[in-house]
């Protein structure tokens, strides 16, 4: 148990009871950066089923740490955060660290939160010897852009976006329309079907 300000909290390793809290916390994140970017990469909320299916190998991952936190006496978590070893024996160095999905519910924020879980993951990573660490947040997030800065990660990588028509009027591509890959390969069959064999002209 970990006390934060005058509240009480415990920071644990996530089970499979808590999935439901986790989905929760990522729903409510990946709406954050909704609201920050409209032309994000998301994962399908309606599909909870494969949301299931992620966060139960992340717990029984043994190279992945899930923590949350709630408040003592209370079975609604408030924050999370998962650190994650990749080995990589073609890559220098071999092994990394990643920081995934941190998140603190807003009424729970500006206790220390966020560096708990932060601290217990660094932990699990310095246990493991893994000192190259990564983390991937949404361009305009303030909140962590300020942390992740403070903390030291250096933007070394841009992923950018854009729609495939926009990029064809820039470079002034002509548009025509296309059959789909299936459809033009039914209408190839079709057509080798009734071909005339040679022999019998």
């Amino acid at each position: 148990m970990e006390s934060v300000g005058d509240t009480p909290y415990e920071i644990r390793q996530a089970t499979l009871t808590d999935i439901p809290e986790l989905i929760r916390m990522q729903t409510a994140l990946q709406s954050d950066m909704d609201g920050i970017r409209d032309n994000l990469l998301r994962p399908n909320r309606t599909n909870v089923a494969n949301l299931r299916e992620y966060y139960r190998s992340r717990i029984q991952d043994e190279q992945t740490l899930l923590l949350i936190a709630l408040p003592i006496k209370s079975s609604r978590a408030v924050a999370m955060g998962t650190g994650k070893i990749w080995l990589h024996a073609d890559f220098l160095p071999p092994r990394s660290g990643e920081l995934i999905d941190l998140w603190v519910d807003p009424e729970h924020r500006r206790k220390n939160m966020a560096r708990r879980i932060l601290g217990r993951l660094l932990r699990f990573f310095r246990a493991q010897e893994v000192d190259f660490l990564i983390v991937s947040y949404v361009e305009g997030n303030r909140l962590g852009e300020t942390l992740w800065k403070r903390l030291r990660f250096e933007p070394v990588l841009i992923t950018a976006v854009a729609d495939r028509k926009d990029v064809e009027r820039t470079l002034d591509i002509p548009i025509h329309p296309v059959a789909p890959s299936a459809y033009r390969s039914v209408l190839a069959r079709q057509s080798k079907n009734h071909m005339i064999p040679a022999a019998s002209l």
